[in-house]
């Protein structure tokens, strides 16, 4: 795992004029999708131009997402293929996977929660006595499965986070597949793929705690952007470590 976490800086850096090659069109277009979602977050827009402002966020992420993990894993020179039917189908599929994996994740996480707060939480309510009083030690057990759910749900995730680079590499959409090859290196995957991220998101919030102004703001997203696309380097060097053939068994000497 060290590996990853070395190369996950250590790549953008040796290759720096390729990766920003790669990703410069598609990092604008996410630091301009990210800055009119923190604007709206502050004038207060309605909820369903929000909601484009958010599609226009994964459009972007998806573009830049699917160059990042294909000049990691096949070179600057399919980095950049030019747009076409292909590409846009391709940004499609890694959206709707995205989208998917996150309701998916969203459904884990309920049921889960409710099981344990159903097993070891909930108390029999007389009918007609009116809502419950508020319980701390109920607040408390549905904080605690909700925290526990997540994890769970977010070892899911990792374990099918395989599918994305491959749906870069134009690959067959298989979750089974995926599912294999992350066999044994789920919690690896977790921490590389979501806590190393979530780090990045932590350092860049205590930043911004301060009642940031525009300026400080902007600066912000466009840091927190280039951390991003860092994550997904992470990605697609895991999956580069899984997807590798084994090496072969070393020939016997002769005689």
């Amino acid at each position: 795992m060290l590996k990853i976490v070395w190369g996950t800086f250590a790549f953008p850096w040796m290759y720096r004029a390729e990766f920003f090659r790669a990703v410069g069109a598609p990092l604008a277009v996410l630091i301009a999708a990210t800055l009119l979602w923190e604007a709206g977050a502050y004038s207060g827009t309605p909820g369903f131009a929000r909601g484009l402002s958010y599609t226009f966020y994964l459009f972007a992420f998806s573009w830049l997402a699917i160059r990042c993990h294909r000049l990691v894993l096949l070179g600057s020179d399919e980095a950049t293929p030019p747009w076409s039917a292909r590409a846009t189908k391709s940004i499609g599929i890694y959206l709707a996977t995205m989208a998917g994996m996150w309701s998916v994740g969203v459904f884990l996480v309920l049921i889960l929660a409710s099981i344990v707060i159903a097993i070891f939480g909930s108390r029999y309510v007389p009918s007609g006595s009116g809502p419950p009083p508020f319980d701390p030690d109920v607040q408390t057990a549905v904080d605690r499965a909700s925290r526990a759910a997540t994890v769970v749900a977010l070892y899911f995730a990792a374990r099918l986070c395989p599918l994305l680079p491959a749906i870069a590499l134009e690959e067959r959409w298989d979750p089974l597949a995926a599912w294999r090859i992350s066999r044994g290196n789920g919690w690896r995957l977790f921490a590389v793929v979501f806590l190393l991220p979530m780090t990045f998101n932590f350092t860049m919030t205590l930043f911004g705690s301060a009642d940031p102004g525009g300026l400080r703001i902007a600066v912000l997203v466009i840091v927190s952007t280039l951390l991003t696309s860092l994550g997904v380097v992470s990605m697609s060097l895991s999956y580069r470590e899984l997807a590798e053939p084994p090496a072969p068994p070393p020939t016997p000497p002769p005689g």
